[in-house]
């Protein structure tokens, strides 16, 4: 492969995922009956290349009308399964409403790729889900 083919695919895949959080911010693909994650941003941003336990920092809004608030969790996927090897932040009860949060994860070893983040909206006892997105992502993860 040549430097203009690896140049075009990374211009590619880096207008997929531009068009991805611009249309997850706007949130007219994040919602489901009620319930949202909108304004979406990474950091540090993608596509780029980590060391491990180095964290990906979520920051989203929320809306919801479950009474008793909702969990929303963030977790990074690889090739449409959970990525091996990560760790990620809990998620606290927010409350019914709108909101802001945020989530972090990281990949404690391993060289792996990110290809996705995986949004869900959980009730606060965690039993029924409300809403679920996937964000396409380009993270790799490497020794230091």
């Amino acid at each position: 492969m040549n430097y203009r083919e690896t140049s075009w695919k990374a211009f590619f895949v880096t207008g997929i995922i531009l068009l991805s959080l611009a249309a997850l911010s706007f949130g007219t693909s994040a919602v489901a009956a009620g319930h949202s994650v909108t304004n979406i941003t990474l950091d540090p941003p993608t596509p780029n290349i980590l060391v491990h336990n180095q964290k990906v920092t979520i920051s989203f809004s929320y809306a919801t009308t479950q009474p008793g608030g909702v969990r929303i969790f963030a977790r990074p996927f690889t090739g449409g399964a959970a990525t091996p090897h990560y760790a990620a932040s809990a998620a606290q009860v927010s409350p019914s409403g709108s909101g802001t949060g945020s989530q972090f994860f990281t990949i404690t070893s391993g060289d792996v790729t990110v290809d996705r983040i995986r949004i869900q909206m959980w009730n606060a006892n965690q039993t029924v889900l409300l809403f679920q997105a996937f964000l396409p992502v380009n993270y790799q993860f490497r020794a230091p």
